[in-house]
């Protein structure tokens, strides 16, 4: 369990390892998460840029932790809303920790675990349909992240603006 800096709301953490004693030279050297939220129809909706950034090294780790509002507020679209915040690689993976609904105080944030056997027999099944041996060497994992995600899903009796705090390490 790794502390969570102290801020407002909160929408993932990261269990990634990186090499004792490797230090981040700048917050812009760390790959950038694709945040996805969508309403009940499942258009995509897009997050606005990171607020509240900050970077530390903790223990051989480095945890960056940030917020992600809705790009739009929710009272301008279709509730309910369902964020994920997931590498589509799987290269960082992240554990939502909190979450912070702004708005109709009716508003409500259900948070859903992502079933991990379940993404992992996906992942399985993708490579058992591969020939490893004669694939090329510069072959791509497919888009996997999304799959180990957790989610959030928004609902309420008037409208609101979800915002996650995002964490990664």
């Amino acid at each position: 369990s790794w502390p969570s800096p102290p801020v407002e709301a909160g929408c993932g953490a990261a269990d990634t390892r990186i090499a004792p004693g490797l230090r981040p030279t700048s917050p812009t050297g760390l790959r950038t998460t694709r945040g996805t939220s969508s309403s009940a129809a499942g258009a995509h909706l897009p997050l606005a840029p990171r607020e509240d950034e900050e970077v530390t090294f903790v223990e051989g780790r480095v945890i960056e932790a940030h917020r992600r509002p809705l790009a739009t507020p929710a009272s301008a679209i279709e509730i309910p809303v369902t964020v994920k915040i997931f590498d589509p690689y799987y290269y960082v993976a992240y554990t939502v920790t909190g979450v912070t609904v702004r708005g109709d105080p009716s508003c409500e944030a259900t948070l859903i675990r992502a079933d991990l056997k379940a993404a992992q027999a996906e992942v399985d099944a993708t490579w058992a349909g591969l020939d490893r041996a004669s694939a090329p060497r510069d072959m791509q994992l497919p888009p996997i992240g999304e799959a180990f995600s957790d989610r959030v899903e928004v609902r309420c009796g008037g409208r609101a603006s979800p915002s996650c705090k995002a964490r990664r390490s």
